[in-house]
């Protein structure tokens, strides 16, 4: 055993990194994790950054992985949603308690993910790819919102029974090809 003596002139002569992994040989495991988890939580919220998981099942988990399937950034993604801004998009994405997004905001930002979808199938289906996804540039936010929106307008132009803005949707999908 070594006594806190003979552990001093250890102390005095290593790094305050090196400290820590000799103190934490001299602990028990469970409680040398506990303060190594400690530590690091500690660095990163002190280095700026928040990290907290998101639970499996969330609208804001759900949200990443499509956007991930798609490949497209969240970066990208927030300037052309049209419904919540980059801070409060930011926010319910970091996963902190208390801040995920209300039902209607996450309900309208997967009804904008569908019709990323959709324009990625759409474009998958004319160019005759059929596993593949087809390569859009999602950080082409202007264009993205154009197509966006031209296509949401004809949906609604056709329910009414008006197809006279099938062409603009066709050439504003064309338009976001990479």
């Amino acid at each position: 055993m070594v006594g806190p003596l003979q552990v001093l002139p250890i102390i005095r002569r290593t790094s305050r990194s090196d400290f820590f992994i000799n103190a934490a040989s001299l602990l028990p495991r469970s409680v040398a994790a506990a303060i190594f988890v400690s530590r690091f939580s500690t660095a990163l919220s002190h280095a700026g950054q928040d990290f907290m998981a998101l639970a499996t099942l969330s609208n804001e988990q759900n949200i990443r992985d499509r956007l991930k399937r798609l490949g497209c950034g969240e970066n990208s993604f927030v300037v052309f949603n049209g419904v919540v801004g980059r801070t409060r998009f930011f926010e319910a994405m970091s996963g902190k308690p208390g801040t995920q997004f209300k039902q209607e905001d996450a309900e309208r930002l997967l009804k904008v993910i569908d019709d990323m979808e959709e324009i990625q199938s759409e474009l998958q289906n004319r160019l005759g790819y059929e596993s593949n996804l087809i390569a859009i540039d999602w950080t082409r936010t202007e264009r993205i919102a154009t197509a966006l929106t031209t296509r949401r307008v004809a949906k609604y132009a056709v329910e009414l029974g008006d197809h006279s803005l099938d062409g603009f949707a066709e050439r504003a999908t064309e338009f976001v090809k990479s």
